[in-house]
């Protein structure tokens, strides 16, 4: 339970004849058809895959996370058989753990009496009494000639579980996604070497408040201010949401009441704008998104309504509660990780059981290592004229897309071309499958695999861009 007191902190649409040529412009528009109903979906997969992934988890560290550390920790076996379930095994990871402590600007505060917090460092102090942490900041597990090679004794989730419990004294003014930051950035020494260049990266978000990254020197904290009336309001952690987070209409600390259309306020002057953080770990990666994955189990991010504390102060209420307390609404974290599309996943903290949320993340990891599922629901063409093709073991259903191995995604010496449909007289070519057993629901309505057919791997930074025409 969070305190509230100081710092608590198909019917379808006729397709004209002319809709899609397999064989077309991959960049067609989608013309013929009602855009209320019909859109176009664009996935990309990474042809030259290795089987290197960092992933780091920040866990909020606030008075109120116990019971979610804990049952993050008992399910994390969920989350490894995923991964574990990979061709070859699990693959080649670094895991981290980063608490949500940066301090509180230059200003000591209750709980954030730390300049600076756990400043980004990975966290390998033992939790558990009797545990053996990794011999280093975080944990690692790769593949050598001669075996697996682990810095730990004892199972994965063993290891984990005995760093993953941070604890529940860290700065009730949760900095998530500049500890992120700072974990990854390279202002911590500590954590060298964690972050691997053409590994993928995937950050694990599990928050009961939303992140409340101020702009140095922290001016957002300043304690000077304390009456309602006053510029910053009553020092408590309601700033974070004043401040970061913009609703519309826009209403007054003092009229209490439900908030709508609220996003990350991205103007403003005392909180750091979410899309920072997306564009930092787009960087990371030199502008391949799809090398990055977002998870974040946070607060339902509506309703949003604000009302008083027990000390007369405006307070944001709530979100969603759960047998192990309350959480309230996460608008820019699931704003943050919103902006990586189909390798974003926001699931609510208010669950009793972790499992479904720590699944699903584990199958966005091993979607982006090499599952190539389509990821929307996709529309069904008429055989006639010979539009569309044929699913292989889907039954007679067609659907309309097109293929191209594209080098140098995104850059000005971007290559497309475009690759056939495999009928058995070239390669590479390309054909839609339905495989349930590797494209899982959850990852892929239509259950709907990419297989490309190759006689060796492509050369150089090539992804195989996927365009369908697919429901709205």
């Amino acid at each position: 339970m969070r305190p509230t007191h100081l710092l608590r902190l198909p019917t379808l649409l006729l397709l004209l004849p002319t809709m899609v040529a397999l064989a077309g412009c991959p960049s067609r528009p989608i013309n013929q058809v009602s855009p209320e109903r019909i859109g176009e979906t664009n996935n990309a997969f990474i042809q030259n895959l290795n089987r290197d992934v960092d992933i780091l988890f920040v866990i909020d560290n606030s008075g109120s996370m116990g019971e979610e550390q804990t049952a993050l920790a008992a399910k994390l076996p969920d989350f490894i058989n995923v991964l574990a379930a990979l061709p070859g095994g699990l693959p080649n990871v670094h895991i981290g753990v980063v608490t949500s402590d940066l301090g509180a600007g230059t200003f000591s505060l209750q709980s954030c009496e730390r300049t600076g917090g756990d400043r980004g460092v990975l966290q390998n102090a033992p939790r558990v009494p009797g545990c053996t942490p990794p011999s280093g900041r975080f944990i690692k597990d790769v593949e050598s000639p001669t075996g697996r090679v682990k810095n730990y004794s004892g199972n994965l989730a063993e290891v984990f579980s005995c760093i993953g419990r941070v604890g529940i004294d860290g700065c009730g003014l949760e900095h998530h996604l500049g500890a992120m930051k700072a974990a990854l950035d390279g202002s911590a020494n500590e954590n060298a070497d964690f972050l691997r260049k053409d590994a993928f990266l995937a950050v694990i978000i599990l928050a009961d408040e939303d992140d409340c990254t101020a702009r140095a020197p922290g001016a957002v904290f300043n304690p000077a201010d304390t009456a309602v009336s006053s510029p910053l309001g009553p020092v408590t952690s309601f700033r974070c949401f004043e401040f970061g987070v913009t609703c519309n209409p826009s209403l007054a600390r003092t009229q209490p009441g439900p908030r709508s259309s609220c996003v990350s306020n991205e103007r403003s002057p005392y909180m750091e704008p979410v899309q920072g953080f997306v564009d930092f770990l787009v960087g990371l990666k030199n502008g391949a998104k799809n090398k990055v994955i977002v998870a974040s189990i946070i607060g339902n991010p509506s309703p949003v309504e604000v009302g008083v504390d027990n000390m007369g102060n405006p307070d944001l209420l709530p979100s969603c509660s759960s047998a192990q307390g309350v959480a309230d609404p996460g608008v820019r974290l699931e704003q943050f990780t919103r902006a990586f599309g189909d390798n974003g996943s926001v699931v609510s903290i208010c669950q009793n059981d972790f499992s479904p949320a720590l699944r699903r993340v584990g199958e966005l990891i091993v979607a982006a290592l090499g599952k190539q599922c389509i990821r929307a629901p996709l529309v069904d063409v008429p055989a006639s004229d010979g539009a569309g093709v044929e699913v292989e073991g889907g039954d007679g259903r067609r659907v309309s897309c097109t293929v191209t191995d594209t080098l140098n995604l995104g850059q000005d010496s971007q290559v497309e071309t475009v690759l056939p449909v495999c009928d058995g007289t070239r390669k590479p070519c390309w054909k839609p499958v339905f495989n349930p057993s590797v494209c899982a629901s959850d990852v892929s309505p239509d259950n709907l695999e990419l297989v490309i057919e190759r006689d060796g791997p492509p050369e150089g930074d090539v992804q195989a861009v996927v365009r369908c025409l697919s429901r709205q």
